[in-house]
């Protein structure tokens, strides 16, 4: 019997080293690639919307590539998704969101709400309120074939928003006198039209910082329109609900030329300025609706008809 076993032995270490000679090099235990599981997810910074407007790239290589992302969630906290898509002009470019909540105690990741279909190919916002605080992930995936290529952006948004501050970035433009200077930035209007990407950064990178606060609150602006361009006063809203924005645009004495009420979400409002021939310059009153506080983000932008 021992001799059976030992020429068992044997043939057995034999046997194992052929395999291990024929088999590929990652046999031995190929790791993830980085962001292809739930232990390797990609970390998602967390924006308050009014501090940054970064957005993370990512794009499908294949119809099947799945991809996480992971943050840190604070129990009570909604946490609001937005995906951007690149081209709203291609259809069916459609994303699959799941989220997921990591167990620490029991070292297991659960589902924490049903997977939605979104449009990859718009600007879509999914919202989870964290139930504990850990670690939560985000599995993105494509609907269908017609994902396979298809470029977006992640954006994760905190529901704690700094508190508006008083005049914090403008404290000498309650008058026309102290009006703050728009400088103007031209821009893509297809790329306005179709990209959130684009616009989300645009609105990052040109637009300035400012609040309505106190509720009484008025802003000057200062803004000269280039000769023989399409011009717009653009505002992005900090918090993502809806605030009433009231612009008067206006002459060199402050008289009012137009008046536009108008009621801005937090995604995109524009006020269009008169074509002019030579370069002319315009004064803008801003304000709210007399009992709400917000912050907000103007920028003027032209482009070339």
């Amino acid at each position: 019997m021992r001799g059976t076993k030992a020429r068992g032995a044997v043939l057995a270490t034999a046997l194992l080293v052929v395999l291990l000679a024929a088999a590929p090099a990652y046999a031995a235990g190929r790791k993830a690639a980085p962001g292809s599981t739930l232990a390797t997810a990609t970390p998602l910074s967390i924006s308050t919307d009014v501090v940054s407007t970064a957005t993370q790239m990512h794009t499908f290589h294949s119809a099947k590539a799945v991809m996480y992302v992971k943050f840190s969630a604070k129990k009570g906290v909604t946490y609001v998704l937005k995906v951007l898509g690149a081209d709203k002009t291609r259809h069916g470019r459609w994303t699959k969101v799941t989220f997921f909540r990591n167990d620490r105690a029991r070292k297991k990741w659960y589902q924490a709400e049903a997977e939605y279909s979104v449009d990859g190919a718009a600007t879509t916002y999914v919202t989870v309120k964290a139930l504990v605080s850990t670690t939560y992930a985000i599995r993105i995936r494509p609907y269908n074939a017609a994902g396979a290529g298809a470029a977006f952006g992640l954006r994760l948004i905190s529901s704690a928003y700094p508190p508006v501050k008083p005049d914090a970035y403008e404290p000498k433009d309650n008058t026309l006198a102290g009006g703050t200077v728009l400088a103007p930035h031209v821009f893509d209007l297809t790329g306005w039209q179709n990209s959130g990407i684009y616009l989300y950064n645009l609105c990052g990178s040109a637009f300035q910082l400012h609040s309505i606060s106190p509720a009484a609150d008025h802003d000057w602006y200062s803004v000269t329109v280039p000769a023989n361009e399409y011009c717009y006063t653009a505002f992005f809203m900090g918090d993502w609900t809806n605030h009433e924005v009231r612009v008067n645009v206006c002459d060199a004495q402050g008289s009012p030329l137009t008046k536009t009420p108008s009621t801005l979400d937090y995604e995109i409002g524009t006020l269009s300025l008169p074509v002019v021939t030579t370069p002319t310059t315009y004064w803008l009153d801003v304000s709210g609706n007399g009992s709400d506080t917000f912050w907000y983000r103007i920028g003027l932008l032209y482009y070339t008809p």
